[in-house]
């Protein structure tokens, strides 16, 4: 059936656009979805689905660490709009579904603006900030509050556009409630209404005071009334002084510390990068910078290299007035000038998403973050498992799955001893290791491998659960023997892999293929100068060796010189046995060596731990 250019130019104008949006926020929905089943989404996201959990139960602002009142971290009452999902799905994909659509909506005020006097134009604009890698850098970042003053700011552009004051007041009020600094995005609408809105000059200085009032009054008082004094200000802390009145007087005195803040290499090319994927024209949109560009200002004086930089969360609030200002300018434009001014507005974009884009296609995006695997779905189960009541510690990618529970930390930074948790979920196979390097997570796991204070509850393919030992271990036996005076084996488990690859106490047999998990429990006697090895050996009834692994204490990690006198730990050993049949019976022992002659030491023949027979 053949299709009138008439009809294609009604669906065009009228359904192109929402056709975009909507595609966009499923594709964003999707990858956020991904990258959180591929466990690598954050501790940030974390903390906002704690407290939205504990709102949702009527526990108010109160959140980890701490427990603190989130209120003096950030002023979000907005957040209180969207605690009652989380009664229905108390899981961090609701707060992906909700900045996906906040987000993205932000666009809707640009596009009605534009439409008006180019109503074939306006499509392209959305099609350009759906393609925008700045749109796409904030909506692949963990949730941040600051996400839901977007869409009120978005609509505050469109009624200080058309000139309604009552929605201009009732959405700049809403965005207020998202944090404490949107306070200077008010100001900043008003003092654009001061200088260019004739008859609304007294407007505008209403906001420019309810702005700058908002900010000074929560800071100041509201917030450190509810728990402890704002403490932002650190990260501005090039500027000098711990308050708003202290770093406004040092910058007046020394306007050079404002100028050296700012220009720098960095952050000259971090406002670089957020302009020229709009090829600079929120720039030449006359006035509409002021919206806008002192805010900017203000995050690239943050002597800190995340918050001070324009990237991933921190752009939400200016995504509505950066195209906006586009809109406007597009607008003011004869249609020529305004057809070359999208086109290059969409070249820009286009650049941009293949040289800055986390998404599928871009130069930045990183398919790594949305594998899920098998060792994911394993992932999957291990966090099902964790009761819904218990304390967790875990690590970055972890702790989004768990943050919905009464108590969760980030691990390692707590203090075991003062904050005890019921489990601690560790996955070493992750590369999202926040806040640690990878030789750091391996000393720290290691750490807790051998602490003997702790039972290894589950492992499975490079996950570990932990929770505090109760007196004996899980599955393990008592032993006394003891190696020359030197060491004591004191306890000793012995589990197999099942076809999940869970360690699982051995029922009907060792079954080939499995693999062993001996754990020994050791008690240091003596200092030791020297260095042993120990050897876990599994034989056949005949003397021959089915299976062995020898290694220092704790897989090589604790050298026997570096034991102190009266030291436990917990000594780990993993014997894969072989494919091919095996022994009716078997015996496994433990031999400890000198290991630099290979020499055992008293007793030479070892210790029997166990027999155990073959499936």
């Amino acid at each position: 059936m053949k299709v009138s250019r008439q009809a294609l130019m009604r669906w065009w104008t009228n359904w192109a656009a929402p056709v975009m949006i909507v595609a966009f926020i499923a594709v964003a929905i999707f990858l956020d979805f991904r990258q959180h089943a591929a466990f690598q989404t954050g501790w940030d996201l974390s903390a906002y689905v704690h407290l939205l959990s504990n709102m949702s139960r009527g526990g108010g602002f109160i959140t980890l660490p701490g427990p603190t009142n989130y209120l003096t971290n950030h002023f979000s009452l907005l957040l209180l709009l969207i605690s009652p999902l989380f009664a229905l799905w108390p899981d961090a994909r609701t707060l992906m579904v909700v900045q996906s659509i906040a987000l993205t909506i932000t666009i809707i005020p640009a596009y009605l603006i534009l439409r008006k006097r180019y109503p074939l134009l306006a499509p392209v604009l959305v099609l350009a900030f759906v393609l925008s890698p700045l749109l796409q850098q904030t909506v692949a970042t963990d949730f941040h509050g600051i996400m839901l003053a977007a869409p009120f700011l978005a609509w505050a552009f469109y009624a200080m556009t058309m000139r309604r004051a009552r929605l201009l007041f009732i959405t700049l009020g809403l965005a207020l409630l998202a944090r404490e600094d949107v306070g200077l995005f008010v100001a900043a609408f008003g003092l654009f209404i001061l200088i260019f809105h004739k008859g609304q000059r007294l407007m505008g200085l209403a906001l420019m005071v309810l702005g700058g009032l908002w900010v000074i009054v929560v800071i100041n008082w509201v917030m450190p009334s509810l728990g402890t004094a704002y403490h932002h200000f650190a990260i501005f802390s090039s500027l000098g002084g711990n308050s708003l009145g202290e770093i406004a007087g040092n910058v007046i005195h020394d306007p050079m510390r404002l100028v050296s803040a700012i220009a720098t290499t960095s952050k000259l090319n971090a406002f670089v990068r957020f302009m020229a994927p709009l090829a600079f024209l929120p720039l030449v949109a006359l006035g509409y910078p002021l919206l806008w560009l002192p805010i900017v200002l203000v995050y690239l004086t943050s002597n800190e290299s995340g918050s001070g930089l324009l990237n991933a969360w921190r752009l939400a609030p200016f995504l509505p007035l950066v195209w906006g200002s586009i809109a406007v300018l597009l607008v003011r434009l004869r249609p020529r000038w305004a057809s070359g001014a999208m086109a290059v507005l969409l070249i820009a974009t286009i650049v941009g998403f293949l040289t800055l884009s986390p998404f599928p296609g871009g130069g930045k995006f990183n398919p790594t973050l949305y594998q899920v695997n098998e060792h994911t779905q394993i992932g999957e189960q291990i966090v099902a498992s964790i009761p819904p009541d218990a304390s967790v510690a875990a690590q970055n990618g972890l702790t989004p799955h768990l943050a919905a529970r009464p108590v969760i930390r980030l691990f390692p930074l707590y203090d075991p001893v003062r904050s005890r948790t019921d489990f601690i979920v560790l996955d070493e196979k992750t590369s999202n290791l926040y806040p640690l390097s990878p030789d750091e997570f391996k000393s720290v796991l290691g750490t807790r491998q051998t602490d003997p204070g702790l039972d290894i509850i589950q492992e499975r393919d490079g996950y570990f659960v932990f929770t505090p030992s109760a007196g004996a271990h899980k599955f393990s036996q008592p032993i006394s023997v003891t190696w020359s005076s030197l060491l004591r084996l004191y306890e000793f488990a012995v589990t197999q892999s099942s076809q999940g690859g869970a360690f699982e106490p051995i029922s009907s047999g060792l079954e080939s293929g499995s693999t062993l998990r001996v754990e020994l429990y050791w008690t240091a006697l003596q200092a030791m100068s020297d260095h042993y090895a120990i050897s876990v050996r599994l034989l056949a009834p005949d003397g021959s060796v089915v299976a062995q692994d020898d290694s220092w204490p704790a897989q090589g990690t604790v050298p026997t010189p570096l034991w102190e006198v009266g030291r436990s730990l917990r000594d780990i050993h993993y014997l894969k046995l072989p494919e091919t049949p095996l022994p009716p019976e078997m015996i496994l022992s433990v031999i400890v060596y000198a290991a630099d002659t290979q020499q055992p030491i008293e007793p030479v023949a070892g210790a029997v731990l166990t027999s155990l027979p073959a499936k």
